[in-house]
């Protein structure tokens, strides 16, 4: 079961034009997610016009607000795919991305969440690569994981995915 910090932090995330940067940013001033989510939006500082208006949607529509019914096609999309979504005050958060400036507020895992704790390696690359590319990569990763590296991918489409 998801938590209401994990939830809330989820909704921020899904602000259109709002980035983890501005929501670190939010938080040092409000201090919980939750808080700023019930803020006035015209006291959130670089709030982008349409962040407002969703969140004027939130206030006066609260889980049946475009961003809350999103925020729950997520959460439903992450169960399907037995998928677990995790904040930088999880303890499960990986200890080596809490210790950067403003890490991502949230991270979406799937598999065992207990390898976030080795050490950690990203293969990034084209969208568009050749067979052989894709190829190295799958070898690469395998070894690499082989030798005790977890390897990180933001799933994107080409080489990350691979």
């Amino acid at each position: 079961m998801i938590n209401n910090t994990t939830f809330y932090t989820l909704l921020l995330s899904l602000l259109p034009g709002i980035g983890p940067g501005r929501i670190w940013a939010w938080q040092e001033i409000y201090g919980t997610p939750e808080k700023i989510l019930l803020a006035d939006p015209d006291t959130l500082p670089k709030i982008t016009y349409n962040a407002k208006v969703s969140l004027r949607q939130f206030h006066s529509q609260g889980e049946m607000s475009p961003l809350a019914c999103k925020g729950y096609q997520v959460l439903e999309s992450l169960e399907r795919q037995q998928a677990t979504l995790l904040t930088a005050f999880d303890p499960d958060y990986s200890g080596l991305l809490k210790k950067i400036y403003r890490p991502p507020p949230l991270l979406f895992a799937k598999g065992n969440i207990q390898l976030l704790s080795l050490p950690q390696i990203a293969i990034i690359g084209t969208r568009n690569p050749t067979r052989s590319g894709l190829e190295n990569t799958r070898l690469f990763g395998k070894y690499l994981a082989k030798g005790g590296f977890a390897i990180t991918s933001g799933l994107a489409l080409g080489i990350d995915g691979a």
